[in-house]
């Protein structure tokens, strides 16, 4: 759904896990979905149709039928912009609109993309008292990203920055402002060899706290793919080689922030990758 390549609000609202900032391309959870899609004749914009039915088969009829999401988007394209409006309501959940937009700057040169996400109440909100409307908090979340690819020496740079709004329900994952960055070097010397610089920083987000209450709900947001860590930061710098084609063996050093008022943790990360998996 989203536009974002560390962070995709967007994404969330249809998904049933996160994207991880430190693997962006690792696989996410989709939630099951039926989809109907309407193109526009003679151009390339188009509508979408979802509907989210609950996992829970083990209620009645009318329980889920309640639910069951339903959700709609827009994509329209304008000028080399792709532009994406819709909305998401579920019965006692948060309703939802959403926002994105992806295209270029400087005549192509860089790749720059957006979106935003608008609820009305947060999901502890909703959960403690659903039948009413009153009293819920409104909530935004947006991020903006750019990239550009030295083609040459096929250096990529990307960053992406990101405001999550919804201060109850996501202060030990992303609440406040956020930030990643990264350089990815396609070859570094040969072409099996490259080497990639990450960095991930929390700037808002809470320490762990070891209340019961707070670690039911963290339990409960690990089961939903959120990556609950005790870090404000996170930087990296793998080398990696790949003899053949889906293996690669790579290995840097690892920092680790708990508070950026601390001295990191420094360890060292090594990774196989052996065709989809990993160890």
């Amino acid at each position: 759904w989203g536009t974002g390549y560390f962070f995709s609000p967007v994404s969330d609202m249809i998904n049933t896990s996160s994207i991880d900032p430190e693997n962006p391309t690792a696989q996410v959870n989709g939630s099951l979905n039926l989809r109907a899609q309407v193109v526009f004749p003679g151009s390339m914009n188009t509508l979408w149709f979802y509907v989210v039915p609950s996992a829970n088969f083990d209620q009645s009829g009318l329980a889920y039928a309640r639910d069951t999401a339903l959700a709609a988007k827009g994509e329209f394209v304008f000028g080399g912009w792709e532009i994406g409006a819709g909305a998401l309501y579920k019965y006692h959940s948060a309703p939802k609109i959403m926002f994105t937009a992806s295209g270029s700057i400087f005549k192509g040169k860089v790749a720059v993309f957006g979106e935003s996400v608008f609820q009305y109440g947060t999901a502890r909100e909703w959960a403690a008292d659903g039948d009413s409307w009153a009293d819920k908090t409104f909530v935004a979340q947006a991020t903006v990203g750019a990239s550009y690819t030295w083609k040459d020496p096929k250096i990529t740079f990307m960053a992406q920055y990101m405001f999550d709004g919804n201060f109850d329900d996501d202060k030990y994952t992303t609440q406040g402002n956020n930030l990643a960055l990264t350089v990815m070097f396609q070859k570094v010397g040969i072409e099996k060899l490259s080497a990639s610089l990450v960095g991930v920083f929390y700037f808002g987000k809470e320490d762990v706290s070891m209340n019961q209450a707070d670690s039911n709900y963290i339990a409960t947001l690990m089961q939903k793919g959120y990556n609950i860590l005790p870090t404000a930061a996170i930087t990296s710098a793998m080398l990696s080689w790949s003899p053949a084609k889906n293996i690669s063996l790579s290995g840097g050093p690892y920092f680790t922030w708990q508070s950026f008022s601390k001295a990191p943790t420094v360890s060292f990360q090594l990774t196989a990758k052996l065709g989809g998996g990993s160890f």
